[in-house]
């Protein structure tokens, strides 16, 4: 599914963040990327979820190219098989919840089973009485549940994670988590880094980012 070699990213001239990068990853794995502070798991989720480029290596999704520039192609995969939680969450501030959530559904056909899906995760994740309010209203936390949910929403193939329990308390980490395994088991992979604990029973391999950016 994923197949990514000697890929590199540098910041400036000097500055490298990435470096000599490879790794494999089968559909329906779950994989658990880590590391210290500044090591580059940010930009490796970043450039695995298409919305950041690479400057040398490659990168194959299902055997085809994924080019190191912001194409056509990159941009198709990207909206229908990758549900992409970021660790600035994205969300548009004037922007109601629901309104938020239903951005990532905009190229579904059957809209009525997707709001239907939209009500049960939000319901999970005890958003479903925030639907109406604002993002910019939102706490941080209840931000980063409707970000989960816009991402979970998605029939999407793949789901890249960045830091996403990071403002949630232990009951709201565990639900998530949940939520993760449960997508994992219907056959979803699964890339998240998290500086907190995570069930590793069903995580398939990590990856240990060392090198600090530099």
């Amino acid at each position: 599914m994923i197949k990514i070699i000697n890929l590199e990213k540098k910041a400036g001239e000097n500055r490298i963040i990435i470096h000599n990068f490879n790794v494999e990853i089968e559909q329906g794995e779950a994989v658990l990327v880590k590391g210290p502070s500044g090591c580059g798991k940010t930009t490796l989720l970043k450039i695995l979820a298409m919305v950041d480029t690479y400057d040398s290596g490659q990168y194959f999704y299902d055997g085809r190219l994924v080019k190191c520039t912001h194409d056509m192609v990159n941009s198709k995969i990207r909206k229908y098989d990758i549900g992409y939680i970021p660790q600035n969450l994205h969300l548009i501030a004037n922007l109601c919840a629901y309104e938020n959530i239903m951005l990532s559904l905009r190229l579904q056909k059957n809209l009525n089973k997707a709001k239907e899906k939209i009500y049960e995760i939000a319901k999970y994740l005890e958003i479903e009485n925030l639907l109406d309010t604002a993002a910019g209203r939102l706490s941080r936390g209840e931000q980063q549940r409707v970000a989960i949910a816009r991402a979970c929403v998605k029939k999407s193939r793949i789901i890249i994670a960045d830091e996403p329990t990071a403002s949630l308390d232990e009951e709201g980490r565990d639900k998530v988590m949940k939520l993760f395994i449960h997508m994992n088991q219907s056959g979803k992979t699964i890339i998240l880094s998290s500086h907190d604990r995570v069930n590793e029973n069903f995580i398939s391999f990590g990856i240990e980012l060392l090198q600090k950016e530099r």
